[in-house]
C-alpha cells in the first residue's frame, strides 16, 4: 500500500501549526518532497550497499526487465540506479535431429530452458578472463560475464543478443496538486485528485517522511537515524537541503 501524498500534506500542516511555524506552499512542499525521497532512497541504498539486502522500503523499486544486447552491447534502462542481477536464458530445443531416421514424423518436445548467471567482472581483470582458457566466456562451457563500460552493458560471449536485467529503479516524484474553488465567500485551494502522484513507498515509511518533510521546515519532533543520516550529509555539504518556512503573518 502506497502513502497518501494528500494524507502526508494534511499531517505535515497539522504538526506545522502546532508548532506555530506556519504552512509552506504547494511548491515548497512538493520540492522539499523530492529531497525527503531522495534523503530517504540514499539512506536504504546505503544499508543495501553494507548488508547486500534489498531492504523492505526498497521493495517497491526493483524491476526486471530484458535488455537486448547486440554484438554484446546493451543500454541501460532510463530508471536504472543499480543492479541486483544479470541472467541469460539458454534455450535448447528438444526434438527431430539431423541423424534422426524418422523422417521429421518424431513429435517435437516443448524446449528445455535453463537461466545462468551472468556474473559480473571488474573491468580491470576483463582482459585477463577473456584471455583465460579456463575463464573465458563460453555458450558450451555455460561461462557468462557482464561489466560496465562507457554507461553501456556489455556481455561476453558477444554472441548473447539479450539478458534479463534486475536492478533498482528511480521512485517516480510524488506531486501535490490543487486547484483553485471558487465561492460566494471567496476563492480557495483544493486538492485536486486527478493531477496529484502519490509515494510508491510502502505506508511504514510514513512517519520517516513526516519528520523529514518537517525538518525541512525547520521543525524536529523527534529523533531518528535517518534524521541523523540527513544532518551528517549536510555537514559534510554533499546534499542541499532546502530549508523553508513561511513567515506567519
Amino acid at each position: 500500500m502506497a502513502i497518501s501524498v494528500e494524507f502526508l500534506r494534511n499531517q505535515v500542516n497539522q504538526l506545522a501549526s502546532k508548532d506555530q511555524a506556519g504552512y509552506s506552499t504547494d511548491r515548497e512542499f512538493n520540492d522539499n518532497l523530492v529531497s525527503a525521497q531522495n534523503a530517504l532512497f540514499e539512506y536504504y541504498y546505503q544499508l543495501f550497499e553494507i548488508q547486500q539486502q534489498v531492504v523492505d522500503a526498497l521493495m517497491p523499486f526493483i524491476k526486471e526487465q530484458t535488455v537486448l544486447t547486440p554484438l554484446g552491447v546493451g543500454n541501460f534502462p532510463t530508471d536504472y540506479i543499480h543492479r541486483l542481477q544479470v541472467s541469460y536464458k539458454f534455450v535448447k530445443n528438444k526434438g527431430c535431429t539431423t541423424s534422426c531416421k524418422c523422417g521429421n514424423k518424431c513429435k517435437p518436445n516443448a524446449p528445455e530452458i535453463t537461466v545462468y548467471p551472468v556474473d559480473y567482472m571488474q573491468t580491470d581483470e576483463e582482459a585477463v578472463v577473456l584471455s583465460s582458457y579456463i575463464r573465458k566466456p563460453s555458450i558450451a562451457k555455460k561461462i557468462f560475464r557482464h561489466t560496465f563500460k562507457n554507461n553501456k552493458i556489455y556481455v561476453y560471449p558477444t554472441t548473447i543478443s539479450k539478458v534479463g536485467f534486475k536492478y533498482l529503479r528511480k521512485p517516480t516524484n510524488a506531486f501535490y496538486a490543487t486547484t483553485i474553488v471558487s465561492t460566494p465567500t471567496g476563492d480557495f485551494r483544493q486538492y485536486d485528485a486527478a493531477n496529484s502522484i502519490d509515494l510508491e513507498w510502502p505506508v511504514q515509511e510514513t512517519e520517516n517522511f513526516v519528520d523529514l518533510m518537517l525538518f525541512y521546515l525547520g521543525i524536529e519532533i523527534r529523533s531518528s537515524q535517518i534524521l541523523d543520516f540527513v544532518k551528517m550529509k549536510q555537514q559534510q555539504a554533499l546534499v542541499n537541503v532546502p530549508q523553508y518556512r513561511q513567515q506567519q503573518q
